[in-house]
Formats: C-alpha cells, sequence, structure tokens
C-alpha cells in the first residue's frame, strides 16, 4: 500500500513538472505584454539600477521608478537596454501609488545577477520567464487541488482554460503585474479546504499573501478577495442545502477567517502606505491615498479630475456591460447560458446548488471591480477583461461540461463506466 502511495505521488510530481513545463514554454512563446508599457519600465528601472549597482536608489522607500537617458523625456524608454556600468540615466519620477515591492524583489535580483556576466537585457527576460515559471506552479497546484476537492475533470478544466488564455500569457510575463499573486489566495483557499482543521494556518497564509499583493499593487484587490472564497462558500451553500449543520457551520468559519485574513492584509499594506506617504503621519497619509488616488478610479466627483472625468461619469452599468463585448467576457456569457440550460435539464443532480453557487459567486467577484472601481474599469478595457479569467471563466466551462456529460452519459456507455466516473464524478463532502 505505502508503496502503491509512493508510485501515485512520484507520478504527480512528474506529471505536474511537465505541465509546468509546458505553460511556462507557451506563454514565454506566445506572451505578448507590451514591455514598453510604463508600469513595467518603473520595474525594469530598478532592475537595471540593481545591475549597476546604484545605490543611492535606497534613500527612498518608493519601490516603483521610472529610469530614461539623461535628458531625453520619453517615458516610454525600455531601461533594461542600459547594459552600460557608466550609463548617463536619471530617475525621473517616483510613483507612490503603491509601496512597489516588485520593484525592489527586482532591483535585489539585479544587484545579485549584475556579476555573473553577461547583459542586463538578457537577465532581465530571464527573470520575466521566471514570472511565469512561478504563474504556471501557482496554477498547477491550483488544478491539482480542485482535482482532489471535487474530480479531475474540474483541474484539467481550470489548467486548459488558464493556458490557452492570451491573457494570462500576456500577463504572466510582466514584472509589474505579478499574475502568480492574483491566484495565490485562491490556492491557499483550496488547500484549507483539503485540510480544514488547520484553517488558522492558512488564513494566516492569505493575509500575508494578500498584503504582498496589495504591496505591489492593489488592482483588482476585490476580484482576488472574492476568488479566496469561492470554493468555501459554495461548499457551505451544498452543505445547507444538503441538512449537514456541522460541516456547514465549519465552513462558515472557515469563509469568516479568510474574509477576515483579506481584509487584514489589504489594511496592513494601507497603514504602512499611509505612514510612508505623509511623512509618519498615518492618517493623513491614508486620506491624501483616498483623496488622490482612490476617488479618481472609483466613484469620485468628476470636476475634481480632469483627465478622468470622462470616466467618472460613465454610468456604472454601462462599464459593467461594456466588458461583456470583449472575447472572454464574451465567452463567460455564452458558456454561463449554457451551464443554466444544462442545470435546468440536470435539476435533479446532486450537484446542481454546488454548480449554481460555483458560477454566481466567481461572476460576482469578477463584477465587484467593475463596479466598485467604475472609473478604472471605463478606461482599462485593454486590461480589465482578463478578471474573467481569475476563475470565472474556468467555473463557467467546467459546470458546462460536467453536466454535458452529466446529461449525455446515459446514451454514451464510455461515459459511464467506472474509470470515467473516477474523472468526471464529483466527490461527496457529505
Amino acid at each position: 500500500m505505502k508503496g502503491s502511495n509512493k508510485q501515485k505521488s512520484i507520478k504527480t510530481v512528474v506529471m505536474s513538472i511537465i505541465l509546468i513545463m509546458f505553460m511556462t514554454t507557451a506563454f514565454s512563446l506566445f506572451g505578448n505584454f507590451r514591455f514598453d508599457d510604463l508600469s513595467d519600465n518603473y520595474v525594469s528601472s530598478m532592475f537595471t539600477a540593481g545591475w549597476l549597482k546604484d545605490d543611492s536608489l535606497r534613500r527612498s522607500p518608493w519601490g516603483l521608478r521610472s529610469l530614461v537617458p539623461s535628458g531625453s523625456s520619453d517615458q516610454t524608454y525600455n531601461p533594461y537596454l542600459i547594459d552600460s556600468p557608466t550609463a548617463d540615466y536619471e530617475a525621473t519620477e517616483i510613483r507612490t501609488q503603491q509601496l512597489g515591492v516588485q520593484g525592489w524583489s527586482y532591483y535585489c535580483a539585479g544587484y545579485a545577477l549584475s556579476g555573473t556576466g553577461g547583459n542586463c537585457s538578457d537577465a532581465y527576460i530571464v527573470m520575466q520567464i521566471l514570472n511565469a515559471a512561478i504563474f504556471s506552479l501557482v496554477i498547477v497546484l491550483i488544478s491539482i487541488n480542485l482535482s482532489k476537492l471535487y474530480c479531475p475533470l474540474f483541474g484539467i478544466s481550470f489548467y486548459v482554460i488558464t493556458a490557452i488564455s492570451h491573457w494570462m500569457a500576456d500577463f504572466s510575463l510582466s514584472s509589474y503585474w505579478c499574475l502568480y499573486l492574483w491566484f495565490l489566495p485562491m490556492l491557499l483557499s483550496l488547500i484549507c479546504m483539503n485540510h480544514l482543521d488547520k484553517r488558522t494556518i492558512f488564513a494566516i497564509l492569505i493575509m500575508i499573501s494578500m498584503s504582498v499583493k496589495c504591496a505591489c499593487g492593489y488592482e483588482y484587490i476585490s476580484t482576488i478577495m472574492c476568488s479566496s472564497v469561492i470554493f468555501p462558500f459554495a461548499e457551505m451553500i451544498a452543505s445547507l442545502k444538503n441538512k449537514d449543520k456541522a460541516r456547514a457551520a465549519k465552513l462558515f468559519t472557515t469563509c469568516m477567517l479568510i474574509g477576515i485574513a483579506c481584509l487584514s492584509g489589504f489594511i496592513i499594506t494601507l497603514l504602512i502606505h499611509g505612514y510612508l506617504m505623509s511623512k509618519n503621519d498615518i492618517l493623513n497619509g491614508i486620506r491624501t491615498i483616498y483623496e488622490d488616488e482612490i476617488l479618481r478610479r472609483t466613484h469620485g466627483d468628476p470636476d475634481m479630475f480632469g483627465p478622468e472625468k470622462a470616466s467618472l461619469q460613465e454610468s456604472t452599468l454601462n462599464v459593467v456591460f461594456m466588458y461583456n463585448y470583449t472575447d472572454v467576457g464574451f465567452a463567460t456569457l455564452i458558456l454561463n447560458l449554457i451551464s443554466v440550460f444544462l442545470l435546468y435539464k440536470n435539476r435533479k443532480s446532486q450537484n446542481l446548488t454546488r454548480h449554481i453557487s460555483l458560477i454566481v459567486i466567481s461572476l460576482i467577484g469578477t463584477v465587484s471591480w467593475f463596479v466598485l472601481a467604475k472609473g478604472h474599469s471605463a478606461v482599462h478595457l485593454h486590461l480589465n477583461p482578463s478578471l474573467f479569467m481569475i476563475g470565472t471563466l474556468q467555473i463557467a466551462f467546467y459546470v458546462t461540461i460536467a453536466n454535458l456529460i452529466n446529461l449525455i452519459k446515459t446514451h454514451l456507455p464510455l461515459l459511464d463506466s467506472p474509470k470515467a466516473q473516477l474523472i468526471f464524478n464529483e466527490k461527496d463532502h457529505d
């Protein structure tokens, strides 16, 4: 028995490595993120500064700065092209909208790699491939845990939909966005679901991961927070439907712990940010962040923000609807409509409540950012459709396939065989 388990574990590890290598290679080859994007340039500037061993940047606590050739006003310049230790450059802008932890990470990496030979641009590209590899690892671990919690079909669906998404390929290479941080709370939540007796430990880890994400940027935090409670909340609803009050109570506690952990991580970073923003006066710093940064991205007075006036005047409903016309938004809409039809046909299925809960909660998480950050969403149609990929599209695809198989398996004996059931049938947690 022990030998069989050991062999199974080895197969899982080998398969995981293959899947990670495949996804990393695919993203590295086909990812097409805008490497002249201003946000990425802040991070590549810090990498270059580390490569050039510029200690002067340590005097400022902010981790994101723009680096351009001296006398140049080109903010879209690719600073990692500066390979000479004697390059003439200057830091022209400091980004104070977030702490910029990713910038400091790249500064340290550049500092450490500068003595390894080669040039700065090659080293920076290696770091971007490393981003894709870490993200691939997180996705594979999510898929494995979904397979354990539900069935292999769910894990396969999550992996495949993520792997073929150009949104994920593009963002995975970005040094600014740190895509793996978007999915880390979901991963920790899933592991917690498979080890409910250790939920306090995982809540602490989720708090840390959320704090680090906020320190790298507050973008999409409502969606990321919601993604961490998709599965425990859906299981809680399913347990209530099945009148398993003990499990429902345990899952309710888990949801509360995860929710508190996410909010605590955000608050911790916000307090540090406020402290640095206003020279040790935390409350004044937070007020500045709210008035200068939050309002212009959410629902501030249009007359107070000139450049953002048009986006703030957009109605929230229009902003939400415009995302249905993006490729990934439209795909999610169609799959959810098909799912509604199939769920109606399978309305006697024991998984009905669970599937409806998964769809609704994941969709609420995605839409939450479009609603709460209306100003930001109105002008970032080239970025924000990626939010559908934080579980929403994957879940819509899985629920569609699972219910389609359940509907036709009586007509196809192959789908109803014992081996097929191991792949398709969801585990009974009651």
